[in-house]
Formats: C-alpha cells, sequence, structure tokens
C-alpha cells in the first residue's frame, strides 16, 4: 500500500499509510491520526481520548485580582 510520491501519515490501528485526501480522525490529545472506521475507539497511542472526538482543548483563564 506505499506510494513514496504521496505524503501520508500512519494510521495507529491497522499501521498502514493514510495519503494526503483521504478522510481520516484524529485523537483529540496525543493528534495520532486513523482511517474514519476507527472513530469512537479509544486511541491506541494515548490510551487516554477517543478517537475523532471533538473537544474545546486545554483551557487557561487567569485568576481575576
Amino acid at each position: 500500500d506505499y506510494d513514496e510520491r504521496n505524503p501520508f501519515v500512519v494510521c495507529g490501528i491497522s499501521m498502514k499509510p493514510i495519503y494526503k485526501g483521504t478522510a481520516a480522525v484524529t485523537c483529540p490529545f496525543c493528534s495520532a491520526s486513523y482511517f474514519e472506521k476507527y472513530a469512537g475507539k479509544v486511541c491506541t497511542v494515548c490510551q487516554i481520548a477517543k478517537i475523532g472526538a471533538q473537544v474545546s482543548g486545554l483551557l487557561l483563564y487567569q485568576n481575576p485580582k
């Protein structure tokens, strides 16, 4: 499945290349990439977040004095 001329990332579960332009989802915590069919499963890289989950991220607030 490898094409050296096409940019890609590796799927964290299947270990197959996800080529540029192919639909993919990421882990909101560690940004590992996965094929869309793995959305909703626990990330195999960080084992913390759900793959493809929509989150707001880390929010920092300054304490008013």
